[in-house]
């Protein structure tokens, strides 16, 4: 039986593992050339398009912004752009934008609002997503 201070790690070492098995589905069913082609965008050229509502663009914003990538890390902002992203539907930015509110990242801990970003991208098949809503639910947070 585990002791409630070895949860954050089992928790986070089952992400791992699902993340790991993620991303070898990702490369096997994903063409090479479409894998980064934006990743080598600018940041202005990432704002711009951004700008105009292009999602991935947003989410790669937000990513540069959360890791400090090209400009000062700003947690708040990566949130903004994560948030206009999801709110179009993007699954990914969804997902992350999960994560943003469960962690209190940019914004509020807010496990309500964690939840129902997960279960946006839950039902469009983001795997981290289902598994992050299970854990809810295991917890009785948010749900």
């Amino acid at each position: 039986m585990t002791n409630n201070m070895d949860r954050p790690f089992i928790r986070r070492t089952k992400q791992l593992a699902l993340l790991f098995a993620c991303l070898v589905s990702l490369a096997i069913s994903v063409p090479a050339q479409s894998l980064g082609s934006m990743d080598k965008l600018s940041i202005d050229e990432l704002k711009q398009l951004s700008e105009q509502g292009d999602t991935t663009a947003q989410r790669l914003l937000a990513d540069r912004y959360d890791r400090g990538q090209g400009v000062p890390a700003d947690s708040v902002e990566a949130a903004k752009w994560l948030r206009k992203a999801a709110d179009k539907g993007d699954p990914a930015a969804q997902y992350v934008l999960g994560t943003f509110y469960d962690e209190g990242r940019g914004v509020q801990r807010d496990m309500v609002e964690a939840a129902a970003w997960y279960r946006k991208a839950a039902d469009q098949g983001v795997l981290l997503a289902q598994f992050n809503l299970g854990d809810c639910y295991s917890r009785g947070e948010g749900v």
